[in-house]
């Protein structure tokens, strides 16, 4: 696509926190996860030639059990000099944080979508917030070009196996 603008939907770990993320983490953190994501970027730096920005909300484990911050506070990172990408923040709370998530992230994706470019949405990973905004990108403009990439089945993100 000429002249568009590429959005991608992402739960990495901005290099500006990934520090910070490690700190307050409890158990296990999703690193393979990470460092896919952070591949595909370069993949989308190195080939694409249009607009391309994240859009954010770290993959880190719920809090109190897995996480030790209740607020993952919003900020703007950058994946390369001249693209500013963004960080949603969410209350990180069991039960409540799947739901602080989409509502930040709608809010975001509503913005990129008023700007007036062809567009395409890439989201990582079968997860409620990725699937969610394909959705809702679609509601609001049907014209939007989507892509899932899903690096495990949901029933196998857990396998220990």
């Amino acid at each position: 696509m000429n002249n568009a603008q590429y959005l991608f939907v992402a739960g990495l770990f901005p290099k500006e926190t990934e520090k910070e993320i490690l700190k307050n983490s409890k158990k296990s953190i999703q690193n393979a996860a990470n460092v896919l994501q952070w591949n595909l970027v370069d993949g989308f730096n190195n080939h694409l030639k249009e607009e391309f920005s994240i859009l954010n909300a770290p993959y880190v484990g719920s809090f109190p059990i897995r996480y030790k911050k209740l607020f993952i506070k919003s900020h703007k990172f950058m994946h390369r000099n001249e693209v500013e990408d963004y960080n949603v923040g969410f209350c990180n709370l069991i039960g409540y944080k799947r739901f602080s998530i989409r509502c930040n992230l709608k809010k975001q994706i509503r913005k990129w979508v008023k700007t007036g470019k062809k567009k395409a949405l890439i989201a990582y990973a079968m997860t409620d917030s990725s699937m969610q905004s394909i959705a809702y990108v679609k509601k609001l403009d049907p014209t939007i070009k989507t892509c899932l990439i899903v690096p495990d089945l949901p029933q196998y993100m857990s396998e220990r196996n």
